[in-house]
């Protein structure tokens, strides 16, 4: 498998888990932030999947770097996070873990890459990625405390 097929493979793999981590979430922020991700992962996909279709095209991709971070804000004062199941809180480490993975095979693609194109493109998901890192460390920091705390 190419480092490009693993890219897209570890992005469907980040959309499906954000999209059961949402399912699982009765509370309306954190709820909002994994359909968020998902939706950005799954934009990923589309993304590097055209580029596989028609190597070199130029496509403009400015991803929305502040708005986790809105809805992050929004989580910091949520009531409940004490309370979520374990296999919720597993979760957002198993994606913190998948963010860490998805991101070195950005980092080998752009090594790889000679599409000037295609890399920046890279580059620019890998800037949303490792927001999507950012907030998922934070997440985990926030809901350990909050968890140790009841």
């Amino acid at each position: 498998m190419s480092s490009i097929e693993h890219a897209i493979a570890n992005e469907r793999n980040s959309v499906t888990m954000y999209e059961s981590l949402a399912k699982k979430i009765l509370l309306p922020d954190l709820k909002g932030l994994f359909a968020s991700m998902a939706h950005d992962e799954q934009y990923h996909v589309d993304v590097i999947s055209a580029v596989i279709e028609n190597p070199g095209a130029y496509m403009i991709y400015q991803p929305d770097l502040d708005n986790l971070s809105r809805i992050f804000e929004s989580i910091v004062d949520c009531k409940g996070l004490e309370g979520l199941p374990r296999d919720v809180v597993d979760g957002c480490h198993e994606a913190m873990k998948n963010e860490e993975i998805v991101l070195c095979r950005y980092e080998e693609l752009l090594a790889n890459e000679e599409n000037k194109v295609t890399k920046s493109l890279f580059g620019k998901i890998m800037e949303q990625e490792r927001k999507h890192l950012s907030v998922m460390k934070d997440l985990c920091v926030l809901v350990s405390e909050q968890q140790s705390a009841k």
